[in-house]
């Protein structure tokens, strides 16, 4: 931290804006090799996320772990990655999920659901039975959200807010 404190407010560079204006430069291009940015372009993850939000999504996060639940990942509808979706996984490979009166059910178990709004879409009911290397995603925005099981292999990464 010193060093960047040094570079913010030392006096080789006569102007604090400018070297913050470096400072940003340097950590847009650092993080381009790290990271994926994305602009969110609907309400199904709203209140969490809103239209128009710029995030960071880490490319790398399930490299070396698992997708966990509730992580928000963004992933890709088809091969050619021209629709991205952003979505909070739910469901973990080889569990079951059933949706019942509005709520989500996990091997028969209620599950806490701490982001989002509303009660579950009825066309989601189920049972859902998640295979491996699947994950079972959700929007939070409940009223405007629909989804279900999505591959690993489609996972883009994690969105980091």
């Amino acid at each position: 931290m010193s060093l960047v404190k040094k570079f913010l407010f030392g006096k080789k560079i006569s102007s604090p804006l400018i070297r913050l204006l470096a400072l940003l430069i340097i950590l847009l291009f650092v993080s381009s090799f790290f990271y994926y940015v994305i602009e969110i372009d609907g309400e199904s993850m709203s209140p969490t996320l809103r239209e128009g939000e710029v995030l960071f999504v880490d490319e790398r996060a399930y490299e070396d772990k698992e997708p966990q639940r509730y992580d928000v990942v963004v992933f890709k509808l088809n091969e050619e990655k021209e629709e991205i979706v952003i979505k909070r996984i739910i469901g973990l490979p080889t569990e079951t999920v059933l949706i019942k009166s509005g709520e989500i059910l996990i091997d028969e178990r209620k599950i806490k659901i701490i982001h989002g709004n509303g009660p579950v879409g009825k066309m989601m009911a189920g049972p859902y039975t998640i295979l491996k290397n699947c994950y079972f995603v959700i929007g939070d925005n409940r009223s405007d959200s629909f989804f279900g099981i999505i591959s690993k292999k489609d996972i883009i990464g994690k969105v980091i807010f």
